[in-house]
């Protein structure tokens, strides 16, 4: 017996980094068909098929295609943190042309998460309680810059941080989800307002 065990914890760890591999798979296929068909048109088949997968084995991972919502909002969360915590040499103390700098390439960053970022708002705005599921905060995002304002000591306390990241935040949720509308804005004007703006929150201590 005991010589079995050995060669059964391979063979545990092999399954589960097929299984791993599995949900990546299916997690890529469900981004190109909600990019090509939107959340609304995507089905369960469609995903399974872009995958080379059957429907049995997307419902090993996952009960819904919404289930699969949450996966991208971690992973943009994710990539979006790294750019608030470079904010930290830039606040203080606060450089305007420096603030400007980062908005504009945050902006032009933005196509980096937009796949996985669209199917979750087309998805959160047509269901108010899916909504509060993918996004506790009252304003997305904004407790990933409150995390970059601590870390640079910005803020009396926790709350006094939580609501300088939010009317910093606000104008760039606004842009992001005017840019999943697909909508046109100038990225300058928008960085030269929204330093401005953050200017005033940053000096104000």
């Amino acid at each position: 017996m005991t010589e079995a065990e050995p060669s059964g914890a391979p063979r545990s760890n092999l399954r589960d980094v097929q299984r791993e591999t599995t949900r990546a798979l299916l997690i890529e296929a469900a981004v190109r068909v909600f990019a090509r068909d939107g959340y609304a048109g995507a089905t369960v088949n469609a995903i399974s098929a872009e995958a080379g997968a059957s429907r049995a084995t997307f419902y090993l991972h996952f009960r819904t295609k919404a289930d699969v919502l949450p996966e991208l909002v971690a992973r943009s969360g994710h990539r979006l943190l790294g750019r608030y915590l470079d904010l930290g040499p830039l606040i203080d103390p606060p450089d305007r042309a420096a603030l400007e700098g980062w908005v504009r390439e945050s902006i032009r960053r933005w196509p980096e998460i937009e796949d996985d970022m669209r199917p979750v708002y087309e998805a959160a705005d047509a269901d108010p309680e899916l909504f509060g599921r993918l996004f506790p905060d009252d304003l997305p995002g904004s407790a990933n810059l409150a995390e970059a304002l601590g870390a640079a000591g910005i803020g009396v306390d926790a709350e006094d941080t939580a609501m300088r990241a939010a009317v910093m935040h606000a104008p760039m949720y606004y842009l992001l989800r005017r840019r999943l509308r697909r909508e046109q804005f100038d990225p300058d004007r928008a960085a030269v307002a929204i330093a401005a703006a953050w200017m005033g929150v940053l000096r104000d201590r």
